[in-house]
């Protein structure tokens, strides 16, 4: 009977293809890999973008927003180039202005807050007393 007896050749064939395709799983992996990296680097690059558009955005028409009711309590617009009245006169007919037009409101804490109001009220100015510990 003949003994069989396999070769050198034989096993390192066998070893070979199984290198192969372990080879060709790492490299597969790999590309699988770096393609996912560079997937989830744009998507989050992307994101981050649209997420720092909108708060730039936001916080620049609210930078636009209080820079525009500065201007007008400092009387920069229309009421500009009346200059017989005082500024604080100014200021004081734009708040009440403002509130009149439903475009601002004063809210007052502290201890002196009702006191704060009653004078208020006396320029007929409105605003409300807030108590933080509600």
């Amino acid at each position: 009977m003949s003994n069989n007896i396999s070769g050198g050749f034989e096993k390192s064939f066998a070893r070979g293809c199984q290198e192969n395709h372990r080879l060709g799983k790492k490299k597969l992996t790999e590309e699988a890999y770096l393609a996912g990296k560079n997937l989830g680097y744009n998507l989050g690059y992307n994101q981050g973008f649209e997420s720092g558009y909108d708060k730039g955005y936001a916080e620049g028409s609210n930078l636009g927003y209080n820079n525009g009711f500065v201007a007008a309590l400092r009387g920069d617009g229309e009421d500009a180039l009346q200059t017989d009245r005082t500024p604080e006169i100014q200021v004081l007919e734009t708040i009440r202005k403002l509130i009149t037009g439903g475009q601002a409101r004063v809210f007052l804490t502290g201890p002196s807050a009702r006191d704060a109001e009653t004078l208020l009220k006396i320029l007929n100015i409105e605003a409300a007393v807030v108590n933080r510990f509600q």
